[in-house]
């Protein structure tokens, strides 16, 4: 039996979910929507419900967790949040690079003990144990139904979460964590909406690693990411969610303008980026626009190309998001400043956080390689940082939508591959692996090594390339391109500079420096590994066996002490220290 309330009717499909206390007390395999329903478990969404929206990769085709572990993690990470057992971290390089904190407030965590959970095999009707044909066509129906709703459901939704354990997917033993979550074109599309959920200006996620690990992160980078360039096991499913996000984008632009003055700048970036966003879902999409200048005036409210404020991007700011180059050009002859540094203004500002930027970063950004050629070419800084440390060729490596080619572009034209970011210390490659985008990221690296990038170049935390493919999960062909590069796995970093040795020797002088608490000792605890103690840190399996055959030592101490096998342990990876140990008692 559903439990009914006075819900929005308007949706295709209602919002179906379970109360987190309920979810606490299940054990082993998660039952589907029908069984779930029939228990009387289910809940219809109503104005005031506080909902956890949980987004996740499916382990096998047929269900979701077939062995049961991804909700065991779920629960045992809900029930730490809740006991204030398992403290809800800011992301690494969101803290260092851009200083935006975020901790979970005690009455959220009260609020998500009392909520409710949205999950897909719980909240959708799903075809396990149908057989009967009409019954599966009406299923399908209500399912189609549902993925039109993914908008409604995640903007009634108070916090967003990712479920992403290092688990291994169950037909293919391939690894299923953040990244290949963030490479499914599912997942992007939810966690878009998120950031463009109808009145909502929180763009952070909360992403559950482990029982013991949970982050916040920030999803601001995916408005210029493509749902079309995701991984999908059904090719058709591209063209089903185009009128989706297509929805959710004019849907938000509606709430820009009505926000008025307040809300126009966004409302121009949304515009631009929005062709990259729904880029891919259409067997063939439409060019920009380049019909002139006036209709280019008239899409984005401005009264010439030369209508620059202080406190706003210009027209060929814009232009550069939207790759149109016949406006940038028209723009230079008009007498723009091509190095121009602009900052964000209202929502941009708090969840871009890039700072003050220039044409050319923005081009790098979203991948336009004729407008970055025609810019440097018209003599922009191609080495100028923006006001938050990176250039352009360290934004195209860290969340660039077209890495590789920005890239080739950029040192086509001689930008420098080892040049360093002023504010964290690492160079072109370091900032490769902090792209949540992992395709073609092999190719990346090796573009960059072709090009002279030092393959031993340390950031100022003391982390090599490897440490960071390690700690950012790289792809297992970039760990091994780093390995035959020459750099050492066996080297434990060692933190250089003000910022990073004050990380190390005490958390107290570096307060002041803007770090939280719980970033430093990150900070501190990464800084005092090798590759392979952060491998079994962070439960990824493949890479301890590839470095293990690299004869990485499985009995080689942190500098606090502990083994690989230790550390796997502690976080619970007993597979990793299952292996490490195997090993020692080989070896002796």
């Amino acid at each position: 039996m559903l439990h009914s309330s006075l819900g929005d009717n308007t949706l295709g499909f209602p919002m179906f979910v379970m109360l987190v206390a309920d979810f606490l007390l299940m054990d082993g395999i998660l039952p589907c929507h029908q069984d779930l329903a029939a228990e009387g478990k289910l809940y219809q969404w109503s104005p005031g419900m506080f909902v956890c929206f949980v987004s996740h990769q499916w382990l096998s085709r047929m269900h979701p967790d077939p062995s049961g572990q991804q909700m065991a993690i779920l629960r045992a990470a809900l029930k730490g949040i809740i006991e204030e057992s398992v403290p809800v971290i800011t992301d690494l390089i969101a803290e260092v690079g851009v200083r935006k904190f975020k901790t979970m407030k005690s009455n959220v965590k009260r609020a998500i003990s009392n909520g409710f959970l949205w999950l897909d095999w719980i909240s959708v009707p799903q075809k396990a144990g149908l057989t009967d044909g009409e019954a599966i066509r009406k299923m399908e129906r209500e399912q189609m139904s549902a993925i039109q709703a993914i908008p409604d459901y995640v903007a009634n939704s108070n916090v967003f979460m990712v479920l992403a354990p290092p688990l291994p997917h169950h037909s293919t033993a391939v690894a299923c964590d953040f990244n290949s979550w963030y490479s499914r074109g599912w997942c992007r599309l939810e966690a878009i909406c998120r950031l463009l959920a109808a009145q909502e200006t929180s763009h952070e996620i909360i992403i559950i690693k482990s029982m013991t690990s949970v982050v916040h992160a920030f999803a601001a980078h995916m408005y210029l990411t493509s749902v079309g360039d995701g991984d999908f096991e059904v090719s058709s499913d591209r063209q089903a969610l185009h009128s989706v996000l297509l929805k959710t984008i004019n849907r938000k632009l509606d709430y820009f303008a009505s926000q008025g003055a307040a809300g126009k700048f966004m409302h121009r970036f949304l515009t631009a980026a929005a062709d990259r966003l729904l880029s891919g879902l259409l067997p063939s999409s439409s060019p920009v626009n380049n019909g002139g200048v006036v209709p280019f005036l008239q899409k984005y409210d401005f009264k010439s190309l030369g209508d620059q404020h202080g406190h706003e991007w210009g027209p060929l700011h814009i232009a550069a998001i939207e790759g149109n180059l016949a406006i940038c050009q028209s723009a230079v002859a008009a007498g723009t400043n091509v190095s121009l540094l602009a900052p964000y203004l209202g929502e941009a500002g708090k969840t871009l956080s890039l700072g003050r930027v220039s044409p050319l970063h923005l081009a790098a950004i979203s991948g336009h390689v004729e407008v970055i050629s025609f810019l440097i070419d018209s003599k922009a800084e191609i080495h100028q940082p923006c006001s938050s440390g990176p250039d352009s060729l360290h934004l195209a490596a860290a969340v660039g939508a077209k890495s590789f080619e920005a890239i080739s572009m950029l040192l086509s034209k001689s930008a420098d591959a080892n040049r360093l970011n002023k504010v964290i210390g690492g160079a072109a490659l370091h900032h490769v692996f902090y792209n949540v985008r992992k395709s073609g990221q092999a190719g990346v690296v090796q573009l960059l090594l072709q090009h002279n990038a030092r393959p031993d170049a340390v950031d100022i935390f003391g982390a090599t390339l490897g440490h960071n493919a390690v700690l950012f999960g790289a792809s297992m062909e970039t760990v091994k391109i780093l390995l035959a590069s020459g750099v050492s796995p066996h080297r434990i970093a060692a933190p250089r500079g003000l910022v990073g040795r004050g990380a190390v020797r005490c958390c107290r002088s570096a307060i002041w420096l803007g770090f939280s608490r719980e970033a430093l000792h990150a900070i501190s605890e990464h800084s005092l590994f090798s590759w392979l103690h952060i491998a079994a840190r962070h439960g990824r399996l493949e890479m301890v066996k590839c470095l293990l055959e690299s004869d990485a030592d499985p009995m080689a101490k942190s500098r606090r002490g502990e083994t690989a096998a230790e550390l796997a342990r502690r976080h619970g990876f007993e597979d990793i220290y299952q292996l490490c140990t195997r090993l020692r008692h080989e070896e002796s």
